[in-house]
């Protein structure tokens, strides 16, 4: 079976855009969201879905967004059994982008398309690194953020942020993925794990070493 990632893009008032990785050859658009769904099964079987095996089609929604900036995102989510989570945190993704929240340090960690947005995947902590790549065409980078603690009733969720890029699991922390013992099957919860037990072993590299003399010398005054 081969999954087959559709991506449909809505610019707003411009209309809409479609394309998959799995078909580099698919280019085509609508005005309005009924029509892009509507012709959604036509237009793949003109780009030659037709001729992949057992084709199962995974469906993706994307928003253009700006910041007050004038900085570009797109935000994607996954129509799946996970939809309405992801969904979800899509939107609190959505809110903070519009009202300028993140700062030039949380941009400077999300790194650009070829066209100059920043790409946002809504993720849950089940997906595999290999199937957020499979969303990817060849040198996409975005940004996976996921829902690290839900939220209380004075604030909203605590959300974790991670870069990725094609050909796999990148991080601006400069950590190997093979060093960290992940692979195209870890999940973005083992990648949340190992990237936490390398961020505190590298805290602790760069404390201080105590003076075991010292030490030994206060325990003993006593």
């Amino acid at each position: 079976m081969t999954d087959v990632h559709v991506v449909l893009t809505t610019y707003g008032d411009l209309g809409w855009a479609i394309h998959s990785p799995q078909l580099p050859g698919l280019v085509g658009g609508r005005a309005t969201a009924d029509s892009i769904i509507r012709d959604t099964a036509d237009i793949l079987m003109f780009a030659g879905i037709g001729n992949l095996p057992e084709p199962r089609v995974i469906t993706h929604e994307e928003h253009a967004l700006e910041d007050p900036a004038g900085n570009e995102y797109l935000v994607r989510f996954a129509d799946d059994e996970h939809a309405e989570e992801r969904a979800r945190l899509a939107g609190y993704a959505g809110a903070a982008i519009v009202a300028g929240a993140w700062s030039d340090s949380d941009r400077a960690q999300q790194r650009t398309l070829d066209t100059g947005e920043r790409l946002v995947i809504s993720a849950v902590r089940s997906d595999s690194l290999s199937w957020i790549r499979d969303q990817l065409r060849e040198k996409d980078v975005a940004t996976m953020i996921v829902i690290a603690q839900e939220p209380d009733e004075q604030a909203g969720p605590v959300i974790w942020n991670m870069p990725y890029s094609v050909p796999g699991f990148d991080s601006t922390d400069g950590y190997n993925p093979e060093a960290l013992g992940l692979t195209p099957e870890s999940t973005i919860e083992d990648a949340i794990r190992a990237t936490m037990a390398a961020d505190v072993e590298r805290m602790g590299q760069r404390l201080p070493k105590p003076d075991r003399d010292v030490v030994h010398r206060e325990l003993t005054r006593v």
